[in-house]
């Protein structure tokens, strides 16, 4: 069920201004007195050219004779993979068939030279269309209420920015001064439109534990390239009836028709409107976010901590992106187990360097922590940040930088983190595998997150960093979980030229590290379904049927990167 704000106008919104690459105001070789770290100069990116980029992200025109010769390609690079799974079997013992074709698939597909971002986003629409009859069986047992609101940007709390024209839409401020003078694009734009959806479910007056006064804000992944407020709404859903809250979800702005650090500002916009507009206590919210959402949600947190603004209750990051530098080891000891190749070996479809809006995006992405929040570093006086929950299957590329940015936090003197490792599974595994053990340990593990840490903020004294490990949705102890980090920590040591080891550091600490989250939540069977019983058994079994699929490896959600 799909409906109206009755508190305004409620309707689509225009569509968001296209911004000029950040290489359009920004020298490529910046002056020698500039205190900022330069982009990459021409002369270190060999083969590549702005030219070059601008032309690979350009809207395509495609004729009959490039659409033939891209099919083509395609199933002359895919068949031998599909075969070869076919006869082999599946890569890893715990992934059912119908996900390992998905798989390699997914990682052939994005090796094709002809692809690009917009051939890319049409055929992913195709594929989802094939399971859209059971995402809109899920998507009907919720009720879906947009709402549309103006965001200002101002350079000092005390500027004043001409009147708006006279409009029913609510209006937030945001106070982005370091960004504005850093990235100086970004003032060409000063307000524009943000839309999101409430959802809730159609019986939500059903569910004992439904708090309207609590909710979570959910980005959505799609390396900041694909995916919709829209494509998210049968996931967003479930997850906000399992921790018994309203969700709020995003839409922000994509590249390349948009660059850094518009998704970022986006993503304050939204905090900024719940929090001032709908009135939720900041305490109340939850930011969650999958991928490059969880990217967006922890770049949001570090941002709201940065320029005063108040906290939110805690964070949930599934797969968070945490290092656009991608120069960790999984990048590529992973890269032939998880669907997503390394960005940098395929220049049409690199996501960094379209939310970049330039190529040469290395030096910037290493010292910029609202676009890798593992740069973050602690300073006198910082506040503290809110629990952050982090979740990581060991088959994916994003791995090694999933550890570095739970040990930054863990590091940290205070604020509580846990991170859970799941072995073999792939990036947003709880999102295409939902049937599994490890998924169904998933949810469980962010129920008890949000129950215990989020909704009751002054905890008692003990443990504040707990890291798990699990196989098949089994805890495998303490030891397994210290040794997983212990395997990954020299190669970050040494990308990365760090001095210290957080095993020794944090994870052999008895009065850090140690078990926050209730016992319950590492034993039994999981939570099965993201849906409460009351609502599940009102579905008639249709959710068991979308598990059941996505065991079997049908595309029941977006598929990221």
């Amino acid at each position: 069920m799909v409906t109206k704000s009755p508190k305004r106008r409620a309707r689509r919104p225009a569509a968001a201004p296209t911004s000029p690459p950040l290489s359009a105001t920004r020298q490529l070789s910046p002056p020698a007195d500039s205190s900022r770290a330069p982009l990459l100069p021409v002369a270190d990116t060999p083969g590549t050219s702005q030219a070059a980029f601008d032309a690979a992200t350009a809207p395509p025109k495609p004729s009959a004779w490039s659409s033939f010769v891209f099919f083509m390609q395609a199933f002359l690079l895919t068949v031998p993979v599909v075969a070869a799974a076919v006869m082999r079997g599946p890569e890893r013992p715990n992934r059912p068939r119908g996900l390992d074709l998905f798989v390699r698939f997914f990682r052939q597909m994005s090796k094709l030279p002809s692809l690009n971002v917009y051939r890319a986003r049409a055929l992913l629409d195709k594929i989802n269309k094939l399971s859209q009859d059971r995402i809109d069986a899920v998507v009907k047992q919720f009720v879906y209420t947009e709402v549309v609101w103006r965001a200002r940007l101002l350079a000092s709390p005390d500027e004043t920015l001409p009147p708006l024209p006279a409009t029913s839409d609510p209006v937030v401020q945001i106070v982005s001064p370091t960004l504005m003078a850093q990235y100086p694009r970004v003032a060409a734009v000063r307000d524009w439109t943000v839309s999101a959806d409430w959802i809730e479910p159609v019986d939500a007056h059903a569910d004992p534990l439904w708090d309207p006064s609590r909710v979570a804000i959910m980005y959505h992944g799609g390396a900041y390239i694909f995916s919709s407020k829209h494509s998210y709404r049968h996931m967003a859903g479930p997850f906000g009836a399992l921790l018994h809250r309203r969700v709020f979800n995003v839409e922000y702005r994509l590249s390349p028709e948009a660059q850094f650090p518009d998704a970022l500002h986006d993503g304050v916009a939204a905090y900024l409107y719940v929090v001032e507009v709908e009135k939720v206590p900041p305490e109340n919210i939850t930011l969650m976010g999958d991928s490059a959402g969880g990217n967006l949600a922890m770049a949001v947190l570090l941002f709201l901590r940065d320029h005063g603004y108040p906290l939110p209750g805690g964070a949930v990051l599934l797969s968070p992106w945490s290092d656009l530098s991608h120069n960790l080891p999984s990048y590529t000891e992973n890269m032939h187990f998880d669907y997503i190749n390394p960005y940098d070996r395929q220049p049409n479809m690199n996501p960094v360097a379209m939310l970049c809006g330039t190529p040469y995006y290395h030096a910037a992405v290493a010292t910029e922590k609202f676009l890798s929040p593992v740069a973050d570093t602690a300073f006198p006086g910082q506040r503290a940040l809110p629990p952050v929950y982090i979740s990581t299957g060991t088959d994916e590329i994003l791995l090694d930088e999933n550890v570095l940015l739970a040990a930054n936090l863990a590091s940290r003197a205070a604020g509580v983190v846990v991170h859970d490792m799941h072995e073999h599974q792939i990036h947003v595994f709880p999102f295409l595998n939902l049937h599994c053990a490890d998924a169904a340990r998933f949810r469980a593990r962010i129920a008890a997150f949000v129950t215990n840490l989020v909704d009751r903020p002054h905890r008692a004294e003990g443990p504040r960093v707990e890291v798990a490990y699990f196989k098949d949705g089994v805890d495998q102890g303490p030891d397994a979980a210290r040794a997983a980090w212990a395997r990954r920590w020299p190669g970050i040591r040494s990308a990365k030229h760090l001095a210290w080891d957080p095993v020794q550091a944090v994870l052999m600490d008895d009065n850090v590290a140690g078990r926050v989250l209730p016992e319950n939540s590492r034993t039994g069977a999981g939570i099965k379904s993201a849906l409460p019983r009351a609502l599940r058994e009102g579905m008639g079994g249709v959710l068991e049927e979308v598990q059941a699929a996505a065991a079997e490896g049908v595309m029941v959600g977006p598929a990221k990167y």
